[in-house]
């Protein structure tokens, strides 16, 4: 039986960790024995893969990412960037303790951000393969862009992509290329709709509900879209908000991050920080209903008028098929990088980046009947099936994890 170990770099139930226990879930056990590696805080991810029957090694901060991608460290040269480049040569070691360990014949690392591990699973002559989930980021000269194509070019066996344009953008590499859409559980949003979900979620039903699943993140909007709350006059309209609240400090933030964390919480000019002012400033808090990440995300869908997802650099978003099962409207900022998936008027309502008062107009569009969204809905409800069902995930794996090995 071969040995397949997986790196992947948050403990919380984000879109790259519903799509890694999708994964896990497509794998052929018979054939495969595999271990996940995870950081335990928070425990969410870690308790689900243990829900699957896989073996978790669970960590206090490891693996450690690359932070450049749309979203991540902005300036090659900054205070930050140096926290992340000792960050990972500490991390460097665990990593190589672990496969050392482990003595696997795939490594497989659960984002672009991972891809540094390539070389450390090299040495011990190992398979590689990277599941590309961010798209590239800007930078002044490209040196980081550049750097991070080498590695995945060589130490990579294959490198599998979540869409077309990040593949395309990604050039010429010497591994293999491989397009995996994320998928959706269509099967769980169909029983799913056959339920009350507002009532089990504790929503009143004469409300209309527009759900953001983002987070306090910046690259995702949170500011935005609680912006966007501030011209809202029906007062029976609530914006789910779903996102940890940083109620205490994190204790397993190695020294560094723990230095610079304390400095903006200080300051207060974190993204969570900047975001709650909001709040206070225009009085919303009667109008926006905090509630944590759950697993059974179909219930937030299911329970949603609409989805937004008001992005202030190019995501590719997972919010969008599952907006499509769920058939339901999806708002979200219009970039050429995710049109693949979300096209205006297709597929999707697009608004002006960062602009809180177009993205009220296309939400208060559609509550009243102004926007019409019943043809797109059922266009990306179509594509949703046709790229994203779940069901057709193993085929997909299968090819990705056949190798020729040396007895």
């Amino acid at each position: 039986m071969k040995k397949i170990l997986i790196f992947h770099h948050r403990g919380n139930i984000g879109g790259a960790g519903i799509s890694l226990i999708h994964i896990l879930k497509s794998i052929n056990r018979d054939v495969f024995k595999i271990t996940v590696v995870c950081p335990s805080n928070p425990p969410h991810l870690s308790n689900m893969i243990d829900e699957v029957n896989i073996d978790v090694v669970r960590t206090k901060n490891t693996p450690q990412i690359f932070a450049h991608y749309n979203g991540g460290i902005k300036y090659a040269l900054s205070f930050r960037t140096i926290i992340n480049l000792c960050n990972l040569f500490i991390d460097k070691k665990n990593v190589d303790s672990i496969i050392r360990e482990h003595t696997p014949d795939i490594v497989i690392v659960n984002s672009m951000t991972l891809a540094w591990i390539g070389k450390v699973a090299k040495r011990y002559s190992a398979k590689t393969i990277c599941f590309h989930r961010e798209t590239y980021q800007k930078g002044l000269l490209g040196f980081r862009t550049k750097y991070l194509k080498y590695m995945l070019s060589k130490w990579f066996d294959k490198i599998a992509f979540i869409s077309k344009f990040d593949c395309n953008m990604t050039g010429e590499i010497s591994g293999v290329k491989q397009i995996i859409y994320d998928r959706v559980d269509v099967e769980k949003f169909t029983k799913t709709a056959s339920i009350n979900s507002k009532s089990q979620l504790g929503l009143d039903e004469r409300n209309k509900h527009i759900l953001y699943l983002g987070g306090f993140s910046n690259l995702k909007g949170a500011h935005i879209i609680v912006e966007a709350m501030r011209y809202m006059t029906d007062l029976n309209v609530k914006l789910i908000f779903i996102g940890n609240r940083k109620r205490k400090f994190n204790k397993n933030l190695n020294v560094l991050k723990r230095i610079f964390s304390c400095i903006t919480k200080l300051l207060k000019i974190d993204n969570e920080s900047k975001t709650m002012k909001l709040i206070k400033k225009y009085n919303l808090n009667n109008s926006i209903i905090f509630h944590d990440p759950i697993p059974n995300a179909e219930l937030l869908f299911n329970a949603s008028d609409i989805v937004v997802f008001p992005s202030t650099l190019p995501h590719q978003s997972r919010p969008i098929y599952e907006a499509g099962v769920a058939k339901i409207p999806i708002v979200i900022t219009g970039f050429h990088e995710t049109e693949e998936f979300a096209k205006n008027g297709e597929t999707a309502i697009t608004f002006q980046n960062r602009d809180a008062y177009d993205l009220y107009l296309k939400i208060n569009g559609i509550l009243n009947n102004e926007i019409s969204v019943e043809k797109i809905v059922e266009n990306n409800y179509l594509q949703a099936l046709k790229r994203h069902r779940l069901t057709t995930l193993k085929d997909d794996i299968e090819e990705l994890l056949e190798f020729k090995y040396s007895e």
